[in-house]
């Protein structure tokens, strides 16, 4: 645990410099290419995915099916999981 908090921290510390220089507006321009190149790939990639057939998706404890530009949820995660988690969490806890 403490190998990754000190990892964290000098890649932290490692990237600062590179943060805190002065940025030139084609590094700005080159970075915003990339980023809308990026959103592009995957609006294409998610319609692609859409078009093959439903999805399920899993998101905070729901089950979230998209088929036909219809979402149907489920709620998936019961308050007796959360009373086992607590207790499964248990061995973990004395570990670390």
């Amino acid at each position: 645990m403490i190998r990754i908090l000190l990892i964290n921290f000098f890649m932290i510390l490692l990237a600062t410099p590179i943060y805190a220089s002065s940025s030139s507006s084609q590094l700005d321009k080159s970075l915003q290419d990339i980023n809308s190149s990026f959103i592009n790939a995957h609006s294409a990639a998610r319609k692609f995915d859409l078009a093959e057939g439903p999805i399920i998706l899993y998101r905070n404890g729901q089950l979230i099916l998209i088929k036909n530009d219809t979402k149907i949820t489920a709620n998936v995660i019961f308050q007796t999981y959360h009373t086992f988690k607590v207790f499964a969490h248990i061995p973990v806890a004395i570990y670390l």
